[in-house]
């Protein structure tokens, strides 16, 4: 069967979401665009596409998916396994494909994913719009649920320093576990269960992800972006040890915020980061519905396990543009490396934010700034 090039598209906006107690809110960002190769036999079906303009530039926010929404059509059957440590069982069989963080007979039960901790009684879904007690568990209901699949440079995740001149194939799902009003992907960060979706299971993934590998332009590895992937964890654990095993690459475009339990079970199996420093001042993350504090330990735990991390923070006028935050920052990632990269990115208005783009001017300003005390600096849809 002849498959169609595969482009990229962006998700439309479900309202209605069910929150849990106790729970806050997110969304991820950045853009991209441009075509993507054909897909291999292994998939079939058609791009529906959606209408949407593509961001007036394409690198260096982060991931964003671009243009309206592509919905794949999976071929295989579906596949069992199970990852199990001493606290956590993971499960990803038909049965029970999402893996249980939490386990309480109580009626309600606390999500431990990351620091927003949602209470739920049962059936409540968690802010992040991913989460759900199910019969006294937590299970991820977008698990293996794709809402966007592309193959991208490595440079728009934005990676410059891990395989440059790579593609990597990029997936998101739904949901975000912060609510940042600037989001440029809130077409899928901020969608919930309604939202369409193909199932694709860790196996077919991987399975792609290895094709694409074996002709050109070639394929670095799967990238989990687009949504906050962190949500996906346990898609992610059953998915990353298929990567690994035929040489094959994990990387993650995150947001950072996650507790340190889970974060120490995941790291060893993810080869990069870019992660989001939305900002320098707790009062500004609290605005998100996020935390400076945890956003940066996450970035120390995965610097210091070794990952590959490189680190972006949008600049929106007015909010977080100030040039002694700057420095700050700047100051701060150097302590652990001075060659961490530091991608400083123009914000574009998104979401429910229209405050003009962001000056150039200013953007270079705060990247000499940043380049006093980092090797690696970089400007982003510039």
């Amino acid at each position: 069967m002849n498959i169609p090039a595969y482009t990229r598209r962006t998700a439309r906006v479900q309202n209605n979401v069910s929150h849990g107690a106790g729970a806050r809110g997110c969304s991820r960002s950045a853009p991209f665009g441009s075509l993507c190769s054909p897909l291999p036999p292994l998939w079939r079906g058609k791009l529906i596409c959606r209408n949407a303009k593509p961001p007036p530039c394409d690198t260096g926010e982060g991931d964003r998916v671009s243009g309206g929404r592509g919905v794949l059509s999976v071929l295989g059957r579906q596949t069992k396994g199970c990852c199990t440590n001493q606290k956590i069982t993971l499960c990803s069989s038909p049965d029970h494909k999402n893996a249980p963080l939490h386990n309480s007979a109580d009626a309600r039960v606390t999500c431990e994913l990351c620091p927003h901790a949602c209470r739920l009684r049962a059936g409540a879904t968690g802010f992040c719009r991913a989460r759900r007690n199910e019969g006294g568990t937590i299970r991820a209901i977008n698990y293996g649920r794709l809402t966007a699949l592309a193959l991208d440079p490595i440079e728009k995740k934005p990676l410059y320093h891990f395989y440059p001149n790579s593609q990597i194939l990029s997936v998101g799902s739904f949901g975000c576990n912060l609510a940042c009003p600037f989001c440029q992907n809130a077409g899928i960060a901020a969608a919930d269960e309604r939202i369409e979706t193909e199932n694709v299971t860790p196996a077919q993934l991987a399975a792609l992800a290895e094709e694409l590998s074996r002709r050109p332009p070639g394929n670095l590895g799967v990238a989990f972006t687009y949504n906050e992937p962190l949500l996906s964890y346990e898609y992610i654990l059953d998915t990353a040890p298929l990567l690994h095993a035929t040489g094959l690459r994990v990387v993650l475009v995150s947001n950072g915020t996650i507790c340190a339990e889970p974060l120490e079970r995941l790291l060893p199996h993810v080869d990069a980061m870019n992660i989001d420093l939305k900002g320098w001042r707790e009062d500004f993350y609290r605005r998100l519905g996020g935390d400076l504090m945890t956003v940066r330990e996450t970035i120390t735990h995965a610097v210091r396990a070794g990952v590959h991390v490189e680190v972006t923070t949008l600049i929106i006028p007015g909010m977080n543009d100030s040039p002694a935050d700057m420095d700050a920052e700047a100051r701060w990632i150097a302590s652990l490396s001075p060659d961490i990269p530091l991608h400083i990115s123009r914000y574009f208005p998104r979401h429910r934010v229209s405050t003009p783009p962001t000056p150039i001017a200013l953007i270079d300003r705060l990247a000499e700034i940043a380049r006093r005390h980092l090797r690696h600096v970089h400007r982003g849809n510039c």
